[in-house]
């Protein structure tokens, strides 16, 4: 199917170049955030290789980098599989289709990204598909979207943070080396938690904030807010999931003054 000339010839090269209609999670992203660091490496990993083939250098680039930058490349055809089914009058009704679809991208970003890789840098040692599938199965999981990629809800599988996403430097940047930014604190319990780092959520800088108090109607309160710390789900809420560029809906009561870090 991905040899099909209804993928654009520009989501079947090595490496992904066009990240349009995509969605970044600022740094420092907490542990457990699977899509955002699977996004966020995917993207570094892309142009580190883009830069690579510029320059006719390999540098510092390794498996993993290969491995992060092909699922890259399968995760831009994921996102236009659905344009694809509505073009041929079907749908994607289970996870296991969903599943054996995006597989074969997989498949075919990897064949692809060796073709690429092997022209420019034949002494750079490639990977098996099954090595890659280690990280890009679980990241194309967890970038998956309900009732858009299939009907049926999925089970994500998850990957290894440590191994594939948390390199710091290349795609996690040391949190000491971040330049401050205005945060506002939203529960001051968790002040003194000393697991309070991954209860964090980062938003960019003058984000709109739509603040519900319980007791009223929603008002929309502007805030420069960057680090928001989040209590435990209150009966009745849904757990918040904020993306760059997107409004949350918080209870009022839980803010407090902005500071600065």
């Amino acid at each position: 199917m991905a040899d099909s000339p209804l993928f654009p010839a520009a989501l079947r090269c090595f490496p992904r170049r066009n990240w349009d209609g995509v969605l970044f999670f600022s740094h420092p992203i907490p542990h457990g955030m699977l899509d955002e660091k699977a996004r966020s490496a995917a993207r570094t990993a892309s142009q580190r290789w883009q830069a690579a083939f510029d320059d006719g250098q390999i540098g510092t680039l390794d498996a993993v980098d290969f491995t992060v930058a092909v699922f890259a490349v399968a995760y831009g055809m994921k996102d236009h599989l659905p344009i694809v089914m509505k073009r041929l009058g079907r749908c994607v009704a289970t996870t296991e289709a969903w599943r054996t679809l995006s597989d074969e991208l997989i498949r075919r970003a990897f064949n692809i990204a060796c073709t690429e890789v092997a022209v420019r840098f034949p002494d750079f040692e490639l990977p098996t598909l099954d090595d890659v599938r280690l990280f890009a199965r679980g990241a194309m999981d967890c970038v998956w979207e309900e009732d858009i990629d299939s009907w049926e809800l999925l089970r994500r599988q998850g990957y290894d943070e440590a191994r594939f996403t948390d390199r710091q430097v290349h795609y996690m940047p040391d949190p000491a080396s971040l330049p401050p930014r205005a945060y506002t604190v939203v529960n001051h319990d968790l002040e003194e938690d000393p697991a309070a780092e991954d209860k964090k959520l980062v938003l960019p800088a003058s984000t709109s904030a739509a603040v519900t108090d319980d007791r009223g109607p929603a008002i929309t309160q502007h805030v420069v807010v960057s680090f928001v710390k989040l209590p435990k789900p209150v009966h009745g809420e849904r757990d918040i999931k904020a993306r760059s560029q997107t409004p949350i809906t918080v209870p009022a009561r839980w803010f407090s003054t902005t500071h600065y870090r």
